[in-house]
């Protein structure tokens, strides 16, 4: 499983991602936080959807 997939919906295809589990907070900018985040999840999950094996770290909190 990758962690913080959290869902899948086939039509219009989505996946439901939470990037922020416990780790943001409201005094944080997004362009410093949450940006990096998406960008580090992507990396990773491109390279999960070529080898199959998750190497990005995270938890999967449900």
């Amino acid at each position: 499983m990758v962690p913080h997939k959290f869902g899948y919906e086939e039509k219009p295809p989505r996946i439901h991602v939470c990037l922020q589990y416990g780790d943001w907070s409201t005094d944080q900018l997004f362009t410093e936080t949450a940006m990096p985040w998406c960008s580090e999840w992507i990396l990773h999950f491109e390279i999960w959807l070529t080898t199959g094996d998750w190497h990005g770290g995270g938890i999967h909190p449900v």
